[in-house]
């Protein structure tokens, strides 16, 4: 299920998503994508996050069963 973002006060949405890659490995897709947000300094929150799964269409997991691309998962 995708996940929806609504615009703040000042209409900016928080999170951001961009550059997604898919990869294939032995039977598992590998989705990479950037996450957060960039340019501000040490409150940056920007980082990689990888989700692997045995159907193109998902869902991407982490190591800890979360889904990859949501609030709740871990980043490393």
């Amino acid at each position: 299920m995708a996940q929806h973002y609504e615009p703040n006060d000042e209409g900016e949405i928080e999170v951001s998503i961009e550059a997604p890659y898919l990869y294939k490995n032995d039977g598992y897709y590998y989705l990479f994508a950037n996450w957060g947000a960039c340019c501000s300094g040490i409150d940056s929150t920007y980082n990689l996050r990888v989700g692997r799964s045995d159907d193109i269409w998902g869902p991407y997991l982490i190591r800890m069963g979360k889904i990859c691309l949501t609030m709740a998962a871990h980043f490393f």
